[in-house]
């Protein structure tokens, strides 16, 4: 059995924190330790404005975030393996699902941004 990292979220995983409780504009660009370097949050940055727009944590397929809301979907392929790359994204049988490693550091990268605009 191969050991993913962090806990994968299902469709019967309960996730206090949704997607719509963490702003994709509200992220951190300074809060690139989250996530490695300045292109996987920019990737992570994507991935959250597609979880918005689907309003869930759900697994998706790779043509999904592909074709989603990007007119080249190469670029958000690329964004994807970033992540899954770090382990915050992982594929599991043409699936990718989210990780709560990831849904932990979008809403830190979040919170930093809100400190630093109200200190």
């Amino acid at each position: 059995m191969v050991h993913l990292p962090g806990t994968l979220i299902d469709h019967d995983t309960v996730v206090t924190i949704q997607p719509s409780n963490i702003d994709p504009m509200k992220l951190s660009t300074s809060y690139t330790t989250g996530f490695g370097s300045i292109l996987c949050w920019s990737a992570a940055h994507r991935l959250l404005t597609f979880a918005t727009g689907k309003g869930n944590w759900k697994p998706f397929t790779r043509e999904e975030f592909a074709n989603y809301h990007e007119p080249n979907p190469k670029t958000n392929l690329y964004a994807l393996e970033c992540l899954v790359s770090r382990g915050l994204i992982v594929e599991v049988e043409g699936f990718f699902y989210f990780t709560e490693d990831f849904v932990s550091k979008a809403y830190d990268a979040a919170s930093v941004s809100v400190a630093e605009t109200n200190p």
